[in-house]
């Protein structure tokens, strides 16, 4: 433990200069260019003031040396023609969010992408976030999002994507593996922070979960399970890979974070240097190689730690994610860069819906 000890955060020069931390990733795998242009394009058509000095999103999205060049498709230049939000997503779309671990915890403060979320509801768009347990197993979640998506009466017209920040992407795939009839109704997953093949943080957590968490969540959420640090465990998640392949007619796409030293909150910082002895690139939870989704497009490493990427949790614990630069993460941009990305991404070159791999058309 003596590097985790001493290991600084990496500097926005380290990490701009850094290898990939995905090497070999395929080039028909690496989004990153296109998302760039698209959450740039939204950034300066709502918040011009925040991309005035960096055009390119590159103090918001980490540009690593091995990614692909900018296609300018959805470029500044198209910035006046996405401004209103509902040209983001067409009446076919349905998008469910599932939350992490302790997203009941600390009401709208936990909760992924609600900002985002209401932007696109103002604009008629069908956003729906399924009540998962946040101190349960993946499990126990996977038996929820199944009951809700029943209630949702989804059609096999409907362009269907679900969303999972951090243990949300792991009930989700949890569900597509118990659930393979309803699988055939969703067309994408997105995984934000989702310690896909587990967490070096759940391997040693057990005892903080027992002795900290358990007690001090009591009067906050329901128990539910309490499985929810063993879900993340490497070995157990490493074997569920082993023993489960997600549907072929989904898309799936990764969106990472990397955190420096001025956008780590202060709660983060010791389970960051514990993932420093296998990856000082890190969003202080989970490593890319743990987040990335076995063969889903990446769509880039977000400036954020595992917390400012998805929910602004320090609206209620103020002191434990103080970060030096206190400027929140733009992270309703973010919510409309995904959606818009994998919604036009679904689509046919007319335009059209792609509905391959939906059994029940």
């Amino acid at each position: 433990m003596l590097l985790s000890a001493c290991a600084s955060l990496p500097t926005p020069e380290e990490i701009a200069s850094a290898p990939s931390p995905l090497p070999g990733l395929p080039l028909a795998l690496d989004g990153r260019a296109v998302f760039r242009d698209t959450f740039c394009a939204l950034a300066h058509a709502q918040q011009p003031d925040l991309v005035a000095a960096d055009p390119d999103c590159e103090q918001l999205l980490w540009r690593l040396p091995d990614e692909p060049a900018a296609t300018g498709s959805h470029g500044p230049a198209d910035a006046p023609s996405l401004a209103p939000a509902e040209t983001l997503v067409d009446d076919s779309s349905r998008v469910f969010i599932v939350g992490g671990a302790f997203s009941d915890c600390f009401g709208s403060a936990s909760q992924a992408y609600r900002d985002g979320a209401e932007v696109l509801r103002s604009a008629g768009a069908d956003v729906v976030r399924i009540p998962v347990s946040g101190r349960s197993s993946a499990e126990y979640n996977a038996a929820i999002i199944a009951r809700e998506l029943q209630t949702a009466q989804l059609s096999p017209e409907d362009t269907v994507i679900l969303l999972g920040y951090s243990k949300g992407t792991v009930d989700i795939l949890q569900f597509l593996a118990e659930t393979p009839a309803m699988a055939d109704y969703i067309d994408a997953v997105i995984s934000v922070a989702g310690p896909t093949l587990g967490s070096a943080t759940a391997d040693t957590g057990d005892w903080v979960y027992d002795v900290f968490i358990a007690h001090g969540f009591s009067g906050h959420c329901d128990p539910g399970d309490g499985g929810v640090i063993d879900a993340l465990v490497t070995e157990r998640r490493q074997a569920w890979w082993r023993e489960n392949s997600p549907p072929a007619g989904i898309r799936f796409y990764s969106l990472l974070g990397i955190a420096t030293e001025q956008h780590l909150a202060r709660a983060l910082r010791p389970s960051w240097r514990l993932l420093a002895d296998q990856a000082r690139l890190n969003d202080g939870q989970v490593t890319p190689q743990e987040g990335w989704v076995p063969g889903s497009t990446l769509l880039g490493f977000a400036h954020a730690d595992h917390w400012s990427i998805a929910v602004p949790i320090e609206e209620e614990l103020e002191f434990f994610a103080a970060r030096p630069d206190p400027r929140p993460y733009p992270r309703s941009l973010l919510f409309q860069a995904l959606v818009r990305y994998v919604v036009a991404d679904l689509s046919g070159p007319d335009g059209a819906p792609d509905t391959r791999g939906k059994s029940g058309q």
